[in-house]
């Protein structure tokens, strides 16, 4: 269309495609659904003089928002979030004086291979 290429003076065509590659690469990054739309309104240039015209862009972008990560949290009786739940008792564990480490066979790494 000849008229968004002089819209603005070529600007509004610039604008639009600028506005679809980001619309265009949050669709790709979230793999959510969004949209441009172009609004053009056309106003009668003098007191509704019918022979000239000014016409108005609007440009509005509806990027797709990427999911958000959430976080566990417990309500304590005070109705504040903790991340330990204040239900569970604690333990207090310590090593036993005089006790003797586990022989080094029986202990084996996390990443070991099998």
């Amino acid at each position: 269309m000849v008229t968004l290429q002089d819209q603005r003076k070529g600007a509004l065509q610039h604008e639009l495609t600028d506005k679809l590659r980001q619309v265009i690469d949050a669709v790709r990054s979230t793999g959510k659904t969004g949209s441009l739309v172009l609004t053009l309104k056309v106003v009668p240039a003098s007191g509704g003089e019918v022979g000239t015209v000014f016409l108005e862009d609007t440009v509005k972008t509806k990027l797709p928002e990427p999911k958000r990560q959430s976080s566990l949290f417990f309500v304590t009786d005070d109705n504040l979030l903790s991340r330990q739940n204040p239900n569970r008792s604690e333990f207090n564990l310590s090593a036993v004086p005089g006790g003797k480490p586990a022989p080094a066979e029986t202990v084996q790494p996390v990443n070991a291979a099998l």
